[in-house]
C-alpha cells in the first residue's frame, strides 16, 4: 500500500488542493480548514446549503491565500496573521471556536460571487486546539472503496466527491474502517471514527451542480449504519511529520 493522493480544503467546504507533500500535526495537515464562511444570519456555511461554493478556488503561495473564481478578481490575504485582526467567537456544530475576520475586502468578495449578504471569512484562531473540521483532522479513503461503489453505479463518480484528506492506493476495499492505526513511514495515524456522509457528496465539485441523489442513494443500500451512511474513516495524528505521495503506508487491523 501507499499514499496515492494528498488533499487539502484552506477554506472549509470550497474547493480542494493537491498536494505532494504536506506537514502534519495532531491538529491534521498545515493550512487545512484554516478558513472558514460565516453568515451573520446563519452561522458557518457549507455546500450542504450553497453547492455554489464548490467552484471558490483557493491556492496557496509562500505568503499568502488566494481565491479565485470564474468572472470574478483574484484576491489575497496575508497568511501572517495580523494583531488588528478582530478575534470573535464562532461555532462549526457545536463546538465553541474563536476565529479572526479577515476583513471588508475578502467579505465584498465572497458576498457578490455568492450573492448573499453579510458573508464574512473567518480564520481559526492559533491557539485553537482543532481546525474547522466537521470532525476529527485527518479524513481516509483507499481508492478499492471507491472502486467498489463505482461498480454499483450506473455512472462512476471521482474520489473528489468524498473530500478526502489521504487516499491509500492497493489495499482491500474499506479496510480503512477495520484498522486500529495507519502507519506512513514514521507518521502514526489512530483510528476515530467514521465519516458520515451528506448531500455534498452528490454535489459536481467542478461545477457546483447537484442534479442527482447519487451516490447517497447506492450508498445507503449496503453502507447505512446507525450513525448514517458512512464512506471514508477519520483518523487522529499522533506525532508531527511531513508525509508526500508514494509513502508506504501500513494498515493495523484491530
Amino acid at each position: 500500500m501507499h499514499v496515492n493522493s494528498l488533499y487539502i480544503y484552506p477554506v472549509k467546504s470550497c474547493a480542494g488542493i493537491s498536494l505532494s507533500s504536506v506537514d502534519v500535526d495532531t491538529r491534521g495537515f498545515q493550512y487545512d480548514r484554516q478558513w472558514m464562511l460565516v453568515s451573520l444570519d446563519e452561522g458557518f456555511l457549507t455546500q450542504r446549503q450553497i453547492p455554489k461554493m464548490a467552484t471558490i478556488r483557493p491556492s496557496l503561495s509562500q505568503t499568502h491565500l488566494v481565491i479565485n473564481a470564474a468572472g470574478m478578481p483574484t484576491i489575497s490575504i496575508s497568511l501572517i496573521s495580523c494583531p488588528a485582526q478582530k478575534r470573535v467567537p464562532t461555532r462549526v456544530w457545536n463546538i465553541d471556536v474563536m476565529a479572526n475576520d479577515q476583513g471588508d475586502a475578502v467579505a465584498a468578495w465572497l458576498s457578490g460571487y455568492l450573492e448573499l449578504a453579510n458573508i464574512r471569512l473567518m480564520r481559526m484562531c492559533e491557539d485553537n486546539d482543532t481546525s474547522f473540521v466537521d470532525s476529527r483532522p485527518v479524513l481516509v479513503i483507499s481508492e478499492a472503496s471507491l472502486d467498489d461503489l463505482n461498480r454499483r453505479l450506473a455512472h462512476a463518480i471521482p474520489m473528489d466527491r468524498f473530500r478526502p484528506n489521504i487516499v491509500i492506493a492497493h489495499s482491500q476495499p474499506y479496510q480503512e474502517d477495520t484498522c486500529q492505526q495507519i502507519h506512513i513511514g514514521t507518521l502514526i495515524l489512530d483510528s476515530s471514527k467514521p465519516c458520515t456522509r451528506c448531500v455534498i457528496t452528490a454535489t459536481n465539485q467542478l461545477t457546483g451542480e447537484r442534479k442527482s441523489k447519487e451516490p447517497l442513494k447506492t450508498l445507503s443500500t449496503y453502507r447505512k449504519s446507525p450513525r448514517g451512511v458512512i464512506f471514508g474513516y477519520y483518523f487522529i495524528p499522533q506525532n508531527l511529520r511531513k508525509i508526500s505521495l508514494n509513502d508506504r503506508c501500513h494498515m493495523v487491523s484491530i
